[in-house]
């Protein structure tokens, strides 16, 4: 690749991430652009939305001396690799706005409301929950709202991270272990983005939401009541 054609692809990373502040607002309220990015690295991961915001996150850890986790991200962009030598800089581009088009679209499957306003509805519909406990609360499209709690042993945020399994794992240490998720903020993110996929299987207790992420199938179980109990494969 030549210089000129490698300052255009480094260009547009650092605008991807400009763009994807713009365009995700609500992924990156807590101010964590790489957070943000990471999570769009696990979402559309046969299509060509993820190689890009690896891409971005990678020139990112560059930029901050953090190698092994630039090595990490560029190693998520080997199936796009081939694509920027045979064809250049300009078909990337051209590839990634259609991504960050089709992941517009896909964002408006979630209605963005304040968490007091949800909290409120979440009361009139006479939904058990406690509002000090309450991590996240979105509503989807179809009026449906989730919630994620504090939790405990059994359910919610604490027993995702603190009951172990039968392989000696917490389910966050196995998603960890498998690459998915590097921090606590990042696996919040995903959950949520499972729940606004598609794949929803209705059960007795509740719904399946499954997603499969990088070859590995995950499924967040939430009850009739919109409370969100764990995720695991």
């Amino acid at each position: 690749m030549t210089t000129e054609a490698r300052k255009e692809v480094l260009d547009f990373t650092k605008g991807i991430a400009i763009t994807t502040i713009q365009e995700g607002k609500a992924c990156l309220s807590d101010g964590n652009i790489q957070s943000c990015l990471s999570t769009c690295g696990l979402a559309d991961f046969t299509g060509p939305v993820a190689p890009v915001c690896d891409l971005a996150n990678g020139t990112i850890y560059l930029f901050k001396g953090e190698f092994a986790q630039a090595g990490s991200s560029a190693f998520a962009v080997i199936p796009i690799v081939g694509s920027i030598g045979k064809q250049g800089s300009k078909t990337i581009v051209k590839t990634s706005k259609e991504g960050l088009e089709k992941a517009r679209k896909g964002s408006a499957k979630v209605v963005r409301v304040s968490k007091d306003k949800l909290i409120e509805e979440l009361r009139k519909n006479n939904i058990k929950f406690s509002a000090e406990n309450i991590v996240k609360v979105k509503k989807m499209r179809d009026g449906f709202i989730v919630f994620l709690e504090t939790g405990g042993k059994y359910s919610g945020w604490k027993h995702i991270f603190e009951l172990k399994r039968s392989g000696g794992l917490t389910r966050y240490e196995e998603i960890k272990k498998a690459g998915l998720v590097t921090s606590k903020e990042e696996l919040e993110k995903l959950i949520f983005g499972i729940i606004r996929n598609d794949k929803k299987v209705k059960t007795d207790k509740g719904f399946n939401y499954i997603k499969k992420v990088r070859g590995k199938e995950l499924k967040v179980v939430v009850g009739t009541n919109g409370y969100i109990v764990t995720v695991s494969f």
